[in-house]
Protein backbone atom coordinates (compact mmCIF):
# COMPACT_ATOMS: atom_id res chain seq x y z
CA UNK A 1 0.00 0.00 0.00
CA UNK A 2 1.58 3.56 -0.67
CA UNK A 3 -0.21 6.64 0.40
CA UNK A 4 -0.30 9.47 -2.07
CA UNK A 5 0.82 12.99 -1.12
CA UNK A 6 -0.83 16.56 -2.06
CA UNK A 7 2.64 17.37 -5.15
CA UNK A 8 1.69 13.91 -6.44
CA UNK A 9 -2.01 14.95 -7.22
CA UNK A 10 -0.89 18.73 -8.01
CA UNK A 11 1.96 17.66 -10.60
CA UNK A 12 -0.82 15.25 -12.61
CA UNK A 13 -3.49 17.65 -12.49
CA UNK A 14 -1.27 21.15 -13.36
CA UNK A 15 1.02 18.80 -16.14
CA UNK A 16 3.75 20.07 -13.39
CA UNK A 17 7.09 18.87 -13.67
CA UNK A 18 6.70 15.52 -12.67
CA UNK A 19 3.45 14.42 -14.03
CA UNK A 20 4.66 11.41 -15.94
CA UNK A 21 5.90 10.90 -12.55
CA UNK A 22 3.15 11.03 -11.14
CA UNK A 23 0.87 9.69 -13.73
CA UNK A 24 2.61 6.46 -13.28
CA UNK A 25 1.65 6.30 -9.36
CA UNK A 26 -1.76 6.86 -9.94
CA UNK A 27 -2.14 4.46 -12.37
CA UNK A 28 -0.29 1.68 -10.59
CA UNK A 29 -2.07 -1.59 -9.32
CA UNK A 30 -0.62 -1.06 -6.04
CA UNK A 31 -3.68 0.04 -3.24
CA UNK A 32 -3.52 3.40 -2.74
CA UNK A 33 -4.54 5.52 -0.01
CA UNK A 34 -4.58 9.53 0.95
CA UNK A 35 -5.78 11.27 3.88
CA UNK A 36 -7.99 14.36 5.08
CA UNK A 37 -5.25 16.44 5.06
CA UNK A 38 -4.32 15.52 1.67
CA UNK A 39 -7.75 16.32 0.34
CA UNK A 40 -8.04 19.84 2.08
CA UNK A 41 -4.56 20.76 0.96
CA UNK A 42 -4.87 19.97 -2.85
CA UNK A 43 -8.68 20.98 -2.93
CA UNK A 44 -7.32 24.06 -1.42
CA UNK A 45 -4.42 24.83 -4.11
CA UNK A 46 -6.87 23.71 -7.25
CA UNK A 47 -8.99 26.40 -5.56
CA UNK A 48 -6.77 28.88 -5.86
CA UNK A 49 -4.40 28.12 -8.72
CA UNK A 50 -7.49 28.36 -10.89
CA UNK A 51 -8.92 31.20 -9.52
CA UNK A 52 -5.72 33.45 -10.43
CA UNK A 53 -5.83 31.90 -14.04
CA UNK A 54 -9.95 32.51 -14.29
CA UNK A 55 -10.45 35.47 -12.13
CA UNK A 56 -7.18 37.06 -11.64
CA UNK A 57 -7.49 36.65 -8.10
CA UNK A 58 -4.24 36.53 -6.02
CA UNK A 59 -4.72 36.16 -2.79
CA UNK A 60 -6.35 34.52 -0.30
CA UNK A 61 -8.16 37.02 1.71
CA UNK A 62 -9.24 38.83 -2.17
CA UNK A 63 -10.63 34.85 -3.16
CA UNK A 64 -12.89 35.11 0.28
CA UNK A 65 -14.49 38.34 0.22
CA UNK A 66 -15.11 37.72 -3.53
CA UNK A 67 -16.94 34.38 -2.75
CA UNK A 68 -18.78 36.53 -0.49
CA UNK A 69 -20.63 38.05 -3.04
CA UNK A 70 -19.89 36.91 -6.38
CA UNK A 71 -22.22 34.15 -7.41
CA UNK A 72 -20.02 33.53 -10.60
CA UNK A 73 -17.01 32.83 -8.67
CA UNK A 74 -18.91 30.85 -6.19
CA UNK A 75 -20.46 28.54 -8.69
CA UNK A 76 -16.72 28.32 -10.35
CA UNK A 77 -15.34 27.35 -7.21
CA UNK A 78 -17.51 24.76 -6.57
CA UNK A 79 -16.89 22.94 -9.95
CA UNK A 80 -13.16 23.18 -9.63
CA UNK A 81 -13.76 21.80 -6.34
CA UNK A 82 -15.91 18.76 -8.18
CA UNK A 83 -13.02 18.34 -10.78
CA UNK A 84 -10.11 18.21 -8.03
CA UNK A 85 -12.16 15.64 -5.60
CA UNK A 86 -13.02 13.28 -8.80
CA UNK A 87 -9.10 12.92 -9.27
CA UNK A 88 -9.01 10.63 -6.06
CA UNK A 89 -12.27 8.27 -7.53
CA UNK A 90 -10.64 8.29 -11.13
CA UNK A 91 -7.89 6.07 -9.49
CA UNK A 92 -9.04 4.44 -6.87
CA UNK A 93 -7.34 6.63 -3.87
CA UNK A 94 -9.25 5.88 -0.63
CA UNK A 95 -9.37 8.58 1.32
CA UNK A 96 -8.76 7.60 5.33
CA UNK A 97 -9.45 9.77 8.33
CA UNK A 98 -6.01 11.36 9.54
CA UNK A 99 -4.14 10.26 12.54
CA UNK A 100 -5.29 11.95 15.74
CA UNK A 101 -2.31 10.56 17.99
CA UNK A 102 -0.94 13.72 18.44
CA UNK A 103 1.86 12.26 21.20
CA UNK A 104 3.08 10.48 17.88
CA UNK A 105 2.80 13.22 15.87
CA UNK A 106 5.07 15.58 18.46
CA UNK A 107 7.44 13.21 18.36
CA UNK A 108 7.56 12.27 14.36
CA UNK A 109 7.81 16.64 14.30
CA UNK A 110 10.11 16.93 16.41
CA UNK A 111 12.91 13.81 15.43
CA UNK A 112 12.10 14.19 12.16
CA UNK A 113 12.48 17.93 11.89
CA UNK A 114 8.83 18.72 10.56
CA UNK A 115 5.72 21.11 10.28
CA UNK A 116 2.41 19.74 11.61
CA UNK A 117 1.20 18.15 8.37
CA UNK A 118 3.99 16.49 7.26
CA UNK A 119 4.42 14.44 10.21
CA UNK A 120 1.06 13.89 10.62
CA UNK A 121 0.95 12.50 6.62
CA UNK A 122 3.85 10.18 7.76
CA UNK A 123 1.61 9.05 11.51
CA UNK A 124 -1.55 8.49 9.54
CA UNK A 125 0.26 6.20 6.94
CA UNK A 126 1.99 4.26 9.49
CA UNK A 127 -0.96 3.88 11.08
CA UNK A 128 -3.04 2.29 8.21
CA UNK A 129 0.04 0.17 7.12
CA UNK A 130 1.16 2.19 3.63
CA UNK A 131 5.05 1.63 4.22
CA UNK A 132 5.71 3.76 1.13
CA UNK A 133 4.93 7.38 0.69
CA UNK A 134 4.47 8.82 -3.20
CA UNK A 135 5.28 12.65 -2.47
CA UNK A 136 7.91 15.04 -4.69
CA UNK A 137 8.35 17.52 -1.37
CA UNK A 138 11.53 17.11 -0.04
CA UNK A 139 10.62 17.69 3.33
CA UNK A 140 9.59 14.45 3.79
CA UNK A 141 13.36 13.48 2.98
CA UNK A 142 14.45 13.53 6.56
CA UNK A 143 11.69 10.46 7.30
CA UNK A 144 12.94 8.06 4.37
CA UNK A 145 14.51 5.69 7.87
CA UNK A 146 10.41 4.60 8.60
CA UNK A 147 9.04 5.74 5.25
CA UNK A 148 9.84 3.88 2.28
CA UNK A 149 9.79 7.61 -0.47
CA UNK A 150 8.34 7.21 -4.10
CA UNK A 151 8.68 7.52 -6.74
CA UNK A 152 12.64 6.42 -6.61
CA UNK A 153 13.46 7.89 -9.99
CA UNK A 154 12.63 11.33 -8.10
CA UNK A 155 14.07 10.56 -4.79
CA UNK A 156 17.22 8.48 -6.10
CA UNK A 157 18.57 12.04 -7.50
CA UNK A 158 18.08 14.08 -3.93
CA UNK A 159 21.21 13.06 -1.91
Amino acid sequence: MIYIDTSIFYHYTTNGEFADLAERILTSREPKITSDTVVDEFLFIAIKREAKRNFDINSTLSLKKRIARDDELLEFVYETGKKALAVFDRFDVMVVPDSRDWAKILVLMKYYRMLPHDARIIATALEYGAKKVATFDTDFKRAKEIVKLSPDTFWESKP
